[in-house]
């Protein structure tokens, strides 16, 4: 089975730096200044989404933009590695992937020469990076007579473990990206994601901020181990409007278990939607009436549980919900005893 894009840390990455904005962002942010005053930001555009071999899809993931540098062609590849410990090959991966976009420069435009390319490396993982930010260092040269045959460049690597969350910039979409990839090996994450999700502010209340979140929330539930199901609920109960996202990556949660054959799989994100509503039912009023979560968990349907938690922002009253409740059980809404 091919890896492609079931890795989340893959289809996270794709998700943030596939628009042009965030890649402008990335790019204004860390670049070195003497590289950056020669780079015309507005030229940028996606060339290529991905030079990585699919048996590595599950380590790395690249992208390719095309940009105009010192007022000439040029190109700016980004390369993510997701493992937890550094690669000291990492060099010799990027050569690779250097020349595969020279070979598609060539066959697209049919040139004498090859435009510039500036690597750049994004490491997250625990252990802080140690493979050094050159080619050459991995060919030992035996002599000094012998330097001129071994080929060498550097690449710009940002090893988000290094940084501290003050020192990680940009706009609110990077800056809590970027946050959640430094911590999401680390046990840390679960007292964090609170203050990191609190970043996004009035983001979550529009349409591009809702579908940002529901791709977080995706990764954070695939991609670690370092955060339990409780952090996770409780992160996403804080989140405004984070109930009516929930019910969605729920039903993910159940298709995966069902494609899966596990019988666990199939209800865990049910329950975990039922949870949430209780949850955040619970903090708009208090402690609610006898036998009120029980009928919650009832409910076997993703779309009223979505409902309900839209529409029980204009509820004053538990009664007024259980009303609320009582109209969607009579419009068909498959609740069971």
């Amino acid at each position: 089975m091919k890896p492609t894009l079931t890795n989340p840390h893959d289809k996270f990455f794709a998700r943030i730096f596939s628009d042009k904005q965030n890649a402008v962002d990335f790019l204004r942010c860390y670049l070195p200044p003497q590289v950056l005053e020669l780079m015309d930001l507005s030229s940028i555009e996606i060339a290529k989404d991905s030079f990585v071999d699919e048996e590595l899809k599950a380590f790395l993931s690249d992208m390719l933009y095309r940009v105009r540098v010192a007022g000439s062609a040029a190109y700016v590849y980004l390369l993510f590695e997701h493992k937890s410990f550094p690669d000291s090959l990492i060099g010799f991966q990027l050569l690779k992937y250097m020349v595969g976009i020279w070979d598609l420069h060539l066959k697209q435009f049919g040139r004498k020469t090859l435009p510039l390319i500036i690597p750049l490396v994004i490491y997250h993982g625990v252990k802080k990076w140690k493979g050094g930010e050159s080619f050459g260092r991995i060919v030992p040269c035996p002599h000094e007579a012998l330097k001129a045959y071994v080929p060498d460049f550097k690449f710009l690597l940002h090893d988000l473990s290094g940084y501290t969350d003050e020192e990680i910039r940009g706009e609110v979409m990077l800056r809590v990206s970027l946050l959640v990839f430094k911590y999401v090996f680390r046990k840390e994450l679960g007292e964090k994601l609170g203050a990191i999700l609190a970043l996004l502010g009035d983001l979550a209340e529009k349409k591009s901020g809702i579908e940002y979140l529901e791709v977080l929330i995706r990764y954070l539930a695939e991609g670690t181990a370092a955060l339990s199901k409780e952090q996770l609920l409780k992160a996403i109960s804080e989140i405004p409007r984070g109930d009516e996202i929930m019910p969605t990556i729920a039903q993910q949660w159940k298709e995966e278990g069902q494609r899966e054959g596990k019988r666990e799989g199939k209800r865990e994100g049910l329950v975990f939607a039922q949870e949430l509503l209780v949850g955040v039912l619970e903090d708009q009023f208090g402690t609610l009436p006898p036998g009120l979560p029980d009928k919650i968990g009832r409910i076997e349907d993703y779309e009223v549980l979505r409902m309900l938690g839209r529409r029980r922002k204009d509820c004053k009253t538990p009664a007024d919900f259980e009303r609320l409740l009582e109209g969607s059980n009579a419009m068909g809404s498959h609740l069971h005893s």
